[in-house]
């Protein structure tokens, strides 16, 4: 529970660092265990952190993207670019989707509203 907590924190605040979307890739993508791991969704935050000004994160999605490529399926890479060009994790969508989940384990206050992509 405390791992899908964090990233749907990363998740949520993604819009204003972008830090936060490498990370959700490593989380979808790292423990085929966890209850996290999610290859479509981590190999297209993966991809999303490959715009980074951070280069060392940047070279770190390169490694994640590289070794979990060859595991993909062809529908699975079909769903990938279709989730990146949704613009996961990002798009207010997606972060929307996380303030609900984060909202109803207490984690945010009701009081605090939902907060736009800028």
């Amino acid at each position: 529970k405390l791992v899908q907590r964090a990233v749907a924190h990363y998740i949520y605040h993604s819009d204003h660092t972008s830090r936060n979307i490498y990370w959700i890739a490593w989380y979808k993508l790292n423990d085929k265990n966890s209850k996290t791991y999610d290859p479509v969704k981590g190999m297209a935050a993966a991809k999303s952190s490959l715009n980074m000004i951070d280069n060392t994160y940047k070279d770190q999605a390169k490694k994640l993207i590289n070794k979990s490529k060859k595991d993909m399926t062809a529908e699975q890479n079909t769903q990938i670019d279709a989730l990146f060009k949704d613009g996961y994790p990002g798009a207010e969508k997606h972060r929307r989707e996380a303030y609900k989940y984060l909202l109803s384990i207490g984690d945010i206050s009701p009081k605090h509203k939902f907060r736009p992509n800028e």
